[in-house]
């Protein structure tokens, strides 16, 4: 059965996986923007890999240009691997969004 151009399986998994993010930000404690640049800037490599890898800006409530900026603020607190890796990829993946964007207008 298709809803909308999608079947209901990719409704589900897209909802799913939505609601897995605000979980874990919740459950974090990291559920502003702000907690989460906080949280960022004195974790270890590690634990910034992982809040890098489980946390975005539809989980914050923010736009991709504000998750932008504040990847762009991180830059100076992210020294090494396995955080830095990450951090590139994501920063990477949004400023190509941004590029996308600006195109289209």
């Amino acid at each position: 059965m298709a809803v909308g151009g999608g079947s209901i399986y990719a409704v589900y998994k897209a909802f799913e996986s939505k609601m897995r993010r605000a979980y874990l930000a919740w459950v974090a404690g990291l559920d502003t923007s702000e907690k989460w640049i906080a949280q960022m800037k004195v974790a270890e490599p590690e634990l910034q890999a992982e809040l890098l890898s489980k946390i975005d800006n539809r989980s914050l409530g923010i736009s991709a240009r504000e998750f932008l900026n504040a990847l762009i603020s991180l830059e100076p607190y992210i020294p090494s691997d396995p955080a830095a890796s990450a951090y590139w990829e994501l920063r990477r993946g949004f400023e190509e969004i941004e590029r996308q964007r600006r195109s289209e207008r």
